[in-house]
């Protein structure tokens, strides 16, 4: 049995004040942990985040740290497997304070592709530039939050756009 997935029609109820677009997609994958599949659905969750995080300019924001860098390695190895160059970057309270100015950085600087998963460290006050998309791996701390990571895509474009990935949250 693979992961089951629900797309779920959002309705944007009020305008943005200052004209921007938002785009958001929802997406809850649930896994049922005593099936023989329980692999493969881990493998189509995470071949779902690669999908809509490649060849972007993209930020995912997990809850903790160990989630940070089991996605991280998840999507590495996708990567790797395929012949991809390796876009992908960690940024988190654990990581060195000079590899998470290169990250930073990186993300201010390049045009190109480049993903990088974050813990609540890149929410606030640090300029990285233009995003393609924010993804949201399961909920984020408070509805601040949500509205801040939100607004990290777009900027020059003015549309922002999210995609919100709900389920099993241990995946």
């Amino acid at each position: 049995m693979q992961a089951k997935t629900y797309r779920t029609p959002v309705t944007i109820i009020e305008p943005h004040p200052a004209g921007r677009k938002v785009a958001l997609c929802v997406e809850q994958f649930t896994f049922e942990k005593d099936n023989d599949q329980w692999l493969n659905a881990i493998k189509e969750y995470n071949n779902y985040l690669y999908v809509h995080s490649y060849n972007k300019k993209c930020l995912i924001f997990a809850q903790n740290r160990n989630k940070v860098e089991r996605t991280a390695a998840s999507l590495k190895m996708i990567s790797q497997q395929k012949g991809d160059p390796d876009i992908f970057c960690v940024h988190h309270s654990s990581v060195s304070a000079s590899l998470r100015k290169n990250v930073e950085s990186k993300m201010r600087n390049q045009n190109g592709p480049l993903v990088t998963i974050a813990t609540s460290s890149l929410e606030l006050g640090i300029d990285i530039g233009d995003l393609d998309t924010v993804i949201q791996l399961g909920p984020p701390n408070s509805c601040a939050s949500f509205v801040q990571r939100l607004g990290r895509s777009g900027r020059k474009t003015g549309r922002s756009q999210m995609i919100f990935v709900t389920g099993n949250e241990s995946v």
